[in-house]
């Protein structure tokens, strides 16, 4: 499976999870907020991810990872970066 279409799945998946791309927006917002960050997701910037942007950014991962309470996570966005998920069993 390729990059893209690896992070389209996952991004679609964080979607269904949040409620909307709206919904999903709003709590990366929130998230971004948290951290000290002055940026702001819009559902707009959603979409391009899902439907123009041939590479998912790297910097919403994380934050990513934490508004669907790790459903989807880092390693499933951006593989290519992150590398695979580690074994529960090394947890």
């Amino acid at each position: 499976m390729s990059i893209q279409s690896s992070h389209k799945k996952f991004l679609e998946k964080a979607v269904l999870i949040a409620g909307s791309q709206k919904k999903l927006a709003v709590a990366l917002s929130r998230i971004l907020r948290e951290r000290g960050e002055k940026r702001e997701i819009k559902q707009p910037q959603i979409w391009n991810w899902l439907h123009r942007d041939k590479v998912f950014q790297a910097e919403y991962a994380i934050p990513i990872e934490m508004a669907t309470n790790g459903e989807v996570t880092r390693y499933d966005l951006r593989p290519d970066l992150f590398g695979e998920a580690p074994s529960k069993e090394a947890a």
